[in-house]
């Protein structure tokens, strides 16, 4: 959660992610911290109120000036044998004291720069979509977060995305008004599309994948049965949180991840097969 901190206080997080930072930070201490911290240093940035840089090279010359004149005029006021180096030495050590505690205070004294590192998305190095990642990953909002920059993710209007799918979208206003739609997100990876569309049932999560039949894809390391479901052969995995479901359609491929009953299921495959 704590990555997702930056781009929250930057405004570049879809609202649905924001709306789901704003929840978390209600019930984390240490987050709301951290985000004060962030926030508190953009202030200082964006104000201006940040202490002057001094110019390091400059800074060196003129203690390296400083300490040679220091050197010289202790040299002039001082006799020293030339047959007792240990006192040539003592000098030089307390000068080389005198140098450490100058730096010191000036790095002290340089202001503190705050970095946020953001971990950039992995390249698609194959040609099919791992819905078993977006399993594992429902509802852990950093882990959504890093399967969508795997794919590419783009949140879109409901009624843009049918013109950007390379396939006919099924007919998701039959789904009954219990499905509450959150979001449209189209993913890409090295071949081929798929259409995430993310509801709220009972105020559970439903994803719902759709793409181009015919196209890899897999449910990763998850094991999967044949099953029937309405006259249909589906596959089915069954997670710790959530279960998925696939089957075909005329010309595309389904897969949806939630917790749905059997009956509910049902209700969904008569709905957009």
């Amino acid at each position: 959660m704590k990555k997702l901190l930056a781009p929250f206080l930057d405004g570049e997080l879809t609202p649905e992610l924001q709306q789901q930072v704003r929840a978390h930070l209600q019930t984390c201490a240490p987050c709301r911290h951290m985000l004060e911290q962030m926030r508190a240093s953009l202030h200082l940035i964006r104000a201006g109120n940040l202490p002057p840089v001094v110019n390091s090279g400059h800074l060196w010359q003129g203690i390296i000036r400083q300490t040679a004149k220091e050197k010289m005029r202790w040299l002039d006021t001082l006799t020293v044998p030339a047959f007792a180096p240990q006192n040539l030495l003592r000098w030089a050590g307390a000068l080389a004291v005198v140098m450490l505690f100058v730096v010191t205070i000036w790095m002290h004294s340089q202001p503190a720069v705050i970095t946020y590192e953001r971990a950039l998305p992995e390249p698609v190095s194959n040609f099919a979509f791992d819905y078993g990642l977006f399993m594992d990953a429902m509802g852990e909002l950093a882990a959504e977060y890093d399967f969508y920059e795997r794919y590419q993710a783009q949140v879109v209007p409901l009624e843009q995305v049918g013109g950007l799918a390379s396939f006919r979208l099924a007919a998701y206003q039959s789904l009954p008004s219990s499905y509450r739609l959150q979001t449209v997100r189209l993913l890409r990876n090295a071949c081929c599309q798929s259409v995430l569309m993310s509801y709220l049932k009972n105020g559970k999560p439903v994803a719902i994948f759709q793409q181009s039949r015919g196209h890899p894809w897999t449910f990763g390391r998850h094991p999967f049965i044949r099953t029937n479901f309405a006259g249909l052969e589906c596959l089915r995995v069954d997670g710790r949180k959530f279960c998925a479901l696939s089957w075909q359609g005329e010309d595309s491929e389904f897969v949806v991840v939630g917790q749905l009953s059997a009956k509910e299921i049902e209700q969904l495959l008569l709905a957009l097969r």
